[in-house]
């Protein structure tokens, strides 16, 4: 009898292949964002390769973490495997802490180690700083006023978006430093021919240095010095009559100088001495209110007696916009024609000069 002998082979598939759906859904997902995969087969488990990459939770919810690829796998009797690969997120190359002076332009020109990014921004609206809110593309190239003493921080919310269609958002803080001025009185108690002369010098901004000198005057001497801080040195005149010397002083403060020079003015009497004549009168108030405004506002300049007052309103660069007389403990309405911005005003009576800044908004 014979014998024929058949062999078989027999090819078992992957159960994956006949057993569990394939896996849909989005494979390509930016960085810190998430993207939901399913599989038709119901019961299974979720899993990843990379967690550090790419995590998976029960729901087929993945997570992307880090730029990479991490295989997610579906497993239920068989299994079902896809490839997951998260994109990274565009970021700005330049500095995200800069400062700026009072009234400058603040220029940045936003950069990324991504070719191809695109850039918009928005920045709201600041206490302290005279621009409102604003938004735009690439360089804000705006001016920042700061209508304070102090140091004021905007927020530039900077969004990037890569070619692949990524988005961030990254905040580039500006600080804005104020404008520096003397808050110590500018009109000092005079002194006798020969008597040292002493003023020290004070600012409502923090970590204001003081630097100062004083020009050649007939009969005065010493003829001319200089220095920083405080003053005190003596004053010999020879005039016949008590003659008036002033110190220029040039004050800074977190790397900016102020745009105007201040000068403090001390008479000092000839010999002999006539000291008994009343000092120098000090300003007990003077307001500006509102301020900002839209240029209608009000000044008030409280004396000690009755006096006018020579009132000098000029724009940042030193341009005349309004010249007049008013009466102190008096208030008086001013009304200016003028663009938006900062503005400088300044008034004096016979003893007393004191400074405000205006801001006009439109």
């Amino acid at each position: 009898m014979k014998y024929i002998v058949l062999i078989l082979s027999v090819c078992l598939l992957p159960f994956a292949s006949f057993a569990v759906a394939p896996i849909t859904g989005n494979t390509t997902i930016c960085a810190a964002t998430t993207s939901a995969l399913s599989d038709a087969t119901p019961g299974g488990t979720w899993s990843s390769s990379n967690t550090a990459v790419a995590d998976v939770n029960s729901s087929g919810i993945v997570s992307a973490l880090t730029p990479g690829t991490a295989d997610i796998t579906y497993t239920e009797v068989g299994f079902s495997v896809v490839t997951v690969t998260v994109l990274p997120l565009p970021t700005l190359s330049g500095s995200l802490l800069l400062s700026i002076c009072d009234s400058a332009t603040f220029n940045y020109t936003p950069a990324s180690t991504m070719p191809g990014v695109t850039f918009t921004w928005s920045r709201a609206a600041v206490t302290g700083i005279y621009e409102h809110a604003s938004a735009g593309v690439d360089n804000p190239n705006e001016q920042l006023l700061n209508t304070t003493y102090a140091p004021v921080v905007v927020s530039y919310v900077y969004t990037l978006t890569s070619l692949e269609g990524c988005t961030n958002t990254q905040t580039v803080a500006v600080t804005v430093n104020p404008s520096i001025k003397l808050n110590s009185a500018i009109n000092a108690p005079g002194i006798c021919s020969g008597d040292v002369f002493n003023y020290t010098p004070t600012s409502l901004t923090a970590g204001a240095t003081f630097a100062w000198s004083r020009t050649t005057l007939t009969g005065i001497t010493p003829y001319t010095s200089s220095g920083s801080g405080n003053i005190g040195e003596a004053l010999t005149n020879a005039n016949p009559t008590p003659t008036v010397v002033a110190y220029k002083y040039k004050l800074s403060a977190n790397g900016c100088l102020a745009k105007t020079p201040e000068y403090v003015y001390v008479s000092v009497y000839s010999v002999p001495c006539k000291l008994a004549v009343p000092t120098q009168n000090t300003v007990g108030e003077s307001r500006v209110y509102p301020n900002p405004n839209t240029g209608a506002f009000t000044v008030f300049i409280a004396t000690v007696t009755n006096e006018k007052a020579a009132l000098t309103i000029t724009n940042l660069v030193g341009t005349k916009v309004i010249e007049q007389q008013i009466e102190t403990n008096t208030t008086t309405d001013i009304s200016l024609d003028v663009p938006a911005g900062i503005y400088m005003l300044s008034a004096a009576t016979a003893t007393d000069k004191y400074f405000h800044k205006v801001v006009v908004t439109k």
